[in-house]
């Protein structure tokens, strides 16, 4: 409990006024196995406007994965934007082979134009998650991300921490629907798919 009242107190505190993060976690921290690709999209409803946000995203090797994601964003304020966005993510614990929990540890990269500005965005993540089986060919994956970013407004950086906390419902072994909240710079609600192919 203390932990969570020390990461919203840090949030608020180093909260600013970018653009904001759009770049949603939507699936458990089990990496994606080398040669497969998984598609995700989703729809964000955030402080500042809604996103729509599609990619792909691609096992590269042993316990690694890369995504790449191209979206719109209808900012309240603004013109409409689009952001660019990828990850990379190493898996370090597996449920598989009896760890207690999956857990991913990446950095990632994203780009948002609007209206004549920019917003660059490094970071550094934690990714941990966990099934509850519900039938033979069912399961939930509660999810929790923690990001370090340092980002780049106009002539401003920042360094921001941010949150993402939620759910995956895995319909099948190929298709995971998922609803997640974003504690960050603008505080989201985010519903996305992933399926396997």
């Amino acid at each position: 409990m203390k932990l969570c009242s020390f990461i919203v107190v840090f949030i608020i505190l180093t909260s600013s006024t970018v653009i904001g993060q759009y770049s949603a976690q939507v699936s458990p921290a089990e990496t994606v196995f080398q040669g497969k690709s998984q598609g995700l999209c989703y729809v964000g409803i955030y402080d500042e406007g809604l996103g729509l946000v599609g990619g792909l995203r691609y096992g590269i090797g042993g316990y690694s994965d890369v995504s790449f994601r191209l979206g719109f964003i209808d900012f309240d304020k603004n013109d409409d934007g689009f952001v660019l966005a990828s990850d990379f993510r190493y898996q370090l614990m597996e449920i598989r082979i009896e760890d207690p929990l999956d857990l991913s540890a990446g950095g990632l990269f994203e780009f948002v134009r609007v209206k004549g500005s920019s917003n660059y965005s490094l970071g550094a993540f934690l990714v941990g998650s966990r099934n509850v089986a519900l039938k033979d060919d069912m399961a939930l994956w509660p999810y929790g991300r923690l990001v370090l970013r340092w980002d780049k407004h106009g002539s401003e950086d920042y360094t921001n921490l941010g949150f993402n906390a939620g759910v995956s419902l895995e319909l099948n072994k190929t298709t995971l629907v998922s609803g997640e909240l974003q504690f960050d710079d603008n505080f989201g609600f985010i519903i996305g798919i992933a399926f396997n192919f």
